[in-house]
């Protein structure tokens, strides 16, 4: 659907955001593959999208989750909401990425996840 956005001026930057959300959904239907295939076209699609913050975001998300690694994905979503507050579905759909990828006892020590909007 972003792509559509794309050929309209007046709603080219919501492609961003759609982008974003699809990519969330992928990580949150436990498809890494998926999301890092989706985010290779999203940036063939929109070069700009490349430079965002949220396809940094998701990278970074998608490193994270590889590597196991729960510190960073919880500093990655702590830094990225500091700036971008998400809103209520996007808090929805980091909490259940954060449920499939991330162990229960190191989600206990780490941040948790919350709503700022």
């Amino acid at each position: 659907m972003g792509h559509k956005f794309l050929k309209t001026p007046l709603i080219k930057t919501n492609a961003k955001d759609l982008f974003f959300k699809a990519g969330l959904c992928y990580l949150a239907n436990d498809d890494l593959i998926g999301a890092k295939r989706a985010l290779m076209n999203y940036s063939i699609e929109d070069p700009h999208f490349d430079d965002s913050r949220e396809h940094t975001f998701l990278k970074e998300i998608c490193s994270a989750i590889e590597n196991r690694d729960d510190a960073t994905f919880s500093t990655t979503v702590q830094k990225f909401i500091k700036m971008t507050p998400f809103d209520k579905v996007k808090t929805q759909l980091i909490v259940k990425i954060k449920e499939i990828y991330i162990p229960e006892e190191a989600a206990m020590g780490g941040a948790v996840v919350g709503n700022s909007a």
